[in-house]
C-alpha cells in the first residue's frame, strides 16, 4: 500500500491467487480507514467495480470469480 499525500489516496497492489495477475487500485485514504474499521465495502468505495472490490476481500480476480464461480444456468433456463 502506497499513501499518496497530494491526494489522501492509497495505492493497494493485489495479485489473484488463482492467476497471478497483479491488480493496482487507487481508494481515498478516508474510505479505506472506514471499511477496515466494519464498512460495508460497497458503501465505503461505491466508485469500485465489483471486480475491484472482490480482489480486495477474497484475493481473486473478478475473471477468475466468474470462472470459479458461474451464474447458475438453471435460473431462466436460457440454453433450453
Amino acid at each position: 500500500m502506497i499513501y499518496n499525500a497530494g491526494t489522501n489516496t492509497y495505492d493497494l497492489h493485489y495479485v489473484c491467487y488463482e492467476c497471478q495477475r497483479p491488480v493496482v487500485i487507487n481508494v481515498n485514504a478516508d474510505d479505506w480507514k472506514a471499511w477496515q474499521h466494519g464498512e460495508l465495502i460497497q458503501n465505503a468505495m461505491p466508485y469500485l467495480s465489483s471486480a475491484e472490490r472482490e480482489i480486495m476481500i477474497s484475493g481473486i480476480c473478478g475473471d477468475c470469480f466468474d470462472k470459479l464461480f458461474p451464474p447458475d444456468l438453471t435460473e431462466g433456463n436460457k440454453y433450453d
